[in-house]
């Protein structure tokens, strides 16, 4: 019984690094080439990316929900993790699936505001081609595309 606990708590505390070092890799791609694209240094800053990244697709609303979608994650995570509303207890309930509702819709948020960054850089087809990989990978390979696009190896 105590081994199988430490192998899950193992499995558990793996994935949750395997997590935080994926989402730091996507953060400093997303940085240097949102720096590459807006020619801002306030692209390195948390959350403020995320609306350069909206403003650079899109209009300023995608910037702003950007913004919001960083605050609700953050919001999630306490509430998921530490059980704030323990006397409510129909909300523990729903606790889990709000979170991965959040960031379902941040995936495909950022899937449409990629397309519009795309469109303004490079061909038809490659926009296409881009769009479909970024689906598939659910957005993993949108600051990967965006960070080529700034290096200028994609060209009209």
């Amino acid at each position: 019984m105590g081994v199988v606990f430490l192998g899950v708590i193992l499995i558990i505390l793996v994935v949750m690094l395997i997590v935080i070092v994926v989402s730091l890799i996507e953060y400093i791609l997303y940085s240097i080439s949102l720096y590459g694209i807006t020619k801002k240094k306030m692209s390195f800053m948390p959350f403020y990316n995320m609306y350069l990244f909206g403003t650079a697709g899109s209009s300023n609303i995608y910037g702003i929900i950007f913004l919001v979608l960083g605050g609700i994650k953050i919001f999630s995570c306490i509430w998921l993790y530490t059980d704030i509303f323990k006397e409510i207890e129909i909300l523990n309930q729903y606790a889990f699936n709000f979170f991965i509702g959040v960031i379902l819709l941040e995936i495909i948020l950022k899937i449409i505001n990629a397309n519009g960054i795309f469109k303004k850089f490079v061909s038809k087809e490659k926009v296409i081609i881009f769009t479909v990989l970024s689906s598939v990978s659910l957005g993993f390979f949108i600051p990967i595309f965006l960070l080529t696009m700034k290096n200028g190896i994609q060209e009209n």
